[in-house]
């Protein structure tokens, strides 16, 4: 579907599966030609290759998606050295109508907290919402918007949206977090280039997480990331893959649910280096302080962020 600002998302939610509703990773039934992909993705890594002023994708679509707690802590522990490069070539920005709604607003997009957010994607219309925040706002073509890439984008039953190539290089990550319920925008990624030891991760409940990889053999994987999940890339070359955001949930039929790589306890997860040192009572703790802010104490924190399917 087609979004506009202004639109009351209320009952056309209520019509899409939730988070729990779906399994972490399903692969859909699209494929990607990946032979067409890598071969416009080699042109344009060579195009930008030289280019020293290219410090974030041109599309502005992380930079503009700061999102920050209460305290201007950012939810992800490593954003200035991970997400600020993470979209490396944009696809889609801002519309003109969101650039011009938020030209109005006084406010910083960093200022306002998960659950102003949560209800200004609900009512595009109030108080809480700012489009920066918004990826449903981010269908502008960029240049890079063009040849296979322009096609496949263009394919999709649902509007397409934050579109870019993301990248983690070998030994980045992205540490545990949440984004946005697939009932607001579901998430796709498609490998292009990877290799084993580049995987992503879901938690399952307070003792375990199941983990992913994800083979860059065409297939199209769409992840549950309202779940709180990682990324990190262990292997010796870079990891491209093409995200893909719609509004809307036509591409799920015939979904099959895709299964871990492997199973492990938080407590082996917790010694890894992606894990951010992040959980329990300590200062880096920036998820349950995220939680506080919805109106939740810590105590609540691992029964919200668990999934127990």
């Amino acid at each position: 579907m087609k979004h506009e600002i202004g639109m009351d998302y209320s009952d056309i939610l209520a019509t899409r599966k939730g988070k729990r509703d779906l399994p972490f990773v399903l692969k859909l039934k699209k494929k990607i030609d990946i032979d067409a992909a890598k071969e416009q993705l080699d042109v344009y890594l060579n195009q930008l290759a030289d280019d020293k002023t290219f410090k974030y994708d041109k599309a502005s679509t992380e930079h503009n998606y700061d999102l920050a707690n209460t305290k201007g802590e950012n939810f992800v522990a490593n954003y200035e050295d991970i997400y600020k490069t993470y979209a490396k070539i944009g696809f889609q920005s801002l519309t003109d109508d969101a650039l011009r709604v938020a030209a109005n607003i006084k406010r910083k997009v960093e200022e306002y907290t998960p659950y102003e957010r949560a209800k200004g994607m609900r009512h595009t219309s109030s108080a809480n919402y700012h489009p920066y925040y918004d990826e449903r706002n981010y269908t502008n073509p960029t240049e890079f918007y063009d040849g296979y890439f322009g096609k496949f984008l263009d394919s999709f039953k649902d509007e397409a949206c934050r579109s870019a190539i993301v990248t983690l290089e070998p030994s980045k990550f992205l540490s545990p977090h949440f984004d946005i319920g697939p009932e607001y925008v579901l998430r796709l990624q498609i490998p292009l280039i990877t290799n084993t030891a580049a995987v992503m991760g879901f938690r399952k409940d307070a003792d375990t997480w199941h983990e992913y990889h994800l083979p860059a053999d065409g297939s199209i994987y769409c992840v549950n990331s309202g779940w709180e999940h990682y990324a990190v890339n262990n292997g010796f070359d870079n990891r491209y893959n093409l995200r893909v955001c719609l509004n809307g949930q036509l591409e799920l039929a015939d979904a099959e649910e895709f299964i871990p790589t492997q199973v492990f306890s938080h407590e082996v997860f917790s010694m890894r280096p992606e894990s951010g040192s992040y959980y329990g009572t300590n200062d880096n703790n920036l998820m349950a302080s995220a939680l506080t802010e919805l109106g939740m104490n810590s105590e609540h924190y691992t029964k919200y962020a668990a999934a127990k399917v």
